[in-house]
Parts: structure tokens; sequence; C-alpha cells
């Protein structure tokens, strides 16, 4: 009969035990940790590259604009200024 119920109480103990092991490696506050350290180290790298491609924008809208002008003036001249009469 002991035997039984030191089974029992065992059973119950490795239950409580894995219970806390699980709460402990699934806590929140941990994983909000981990989340911030990524955070901090990404950052600045993802704030570097924004501003990379900012200045690549800005490049390719003078690039764009000054092939749109150039193609305004391939046009020959009789075209741009035609007069009804």
């Amino acid at each position: 009969m002991a035997s039984k119920e030191l089974q029992a109480r065992c059973r119950i103990l490795a239950e409580r035990i894995s219970e806390s092991a699980h709460i402990v490696d699934h806590d929140p506050s941990l994983a909000l940790y981990r989340l911030q350290e990524h955070v901090g180290k990404s950052l600045p790298i993802l704030v570097n590259r924004k501003y990379v491609m900012l200045e690549a924008n800005a490049g390719l809208q003078g690039a764009c604009f000054d092939v749109d002008n150039a193609l305004l003036l391939d046009r020959p001249v009789d075209e741009e200024f035609v007069v009804d009469i």
C-alpha cells in the first residue's frame, strides 16, 4: 500500500517539476527580453539601410528626370511647335 501512495506522490511531484520547468522555459518576460535584444541589435542596421535606400531613391528620381528631359529635347522641333493657322 505504501508503494502506491509513494508512486502517486512521486507522480504529482514529477508533474509539478515538469510544469515549473515548462513555465521557466516559456517565460514571457524572458521572451520579451530576447526580443528586446534582437531589436536593439537590428534596429541601427535597419535605420542605416533606410537612409541608404532613400539616397538611392533620390538619385534614381534625378536620373529619371534627366532621361525624361533628354527624351523631350530629342523630339523634332516641328512636333513641338505646331501652329494651326
